[in-house]
């Protein structure tokens, strides 16, 4: 399994929080929307703004490659959100995400 770490997303990093949690949804769920068509997050865009600004969103980054794999959402000490590329689901990385968090205690 690769190593990972977690990073606290910044604002730069918004295009890119929201394009993977568009592209994981539309793997996901296809069946949902049209060939090709994205979801329209304009107010989820504004919300994880928010969310960034607050430090509640964290990347899930593979450390040798620095691929962004995923991300989470911490909030009041709670994990609100786990969105991780099918690839890497029922693969032992989500308890490493949550092995990461609880380690570094991002809890607080």
């Amino acid at each position: 399994m690769d190593e990972l770490k977690i990073v606290k997303a910044m604002q730069e990093d918004l295009d890119s929080v929201c394009k993977v949690i568009n592209d994981i949804v539309l793997e996901l769920f296809p069946h949902y929307f049209g060939l090709g068509e994205r979801i329209s997050i304009h107010q989820t865009e504004e919300r994880l703004k928010e969310e960034i600004k607050d430090g509640y969103i964290y990347k899930v980054i593979v450390n040798d490659t620095d691929e962004l794999i995923g991300v989470v959402t911490i909030i009041n000490g709670e994990l609100e959100n786990m969105y991780l590329f099918p690839f890497y689901q029922k693969r032992g990385y989500g308890r490493k995400v949550l092995s990461i968090i609880e380690t570094d205690n991002l809890y607080a």
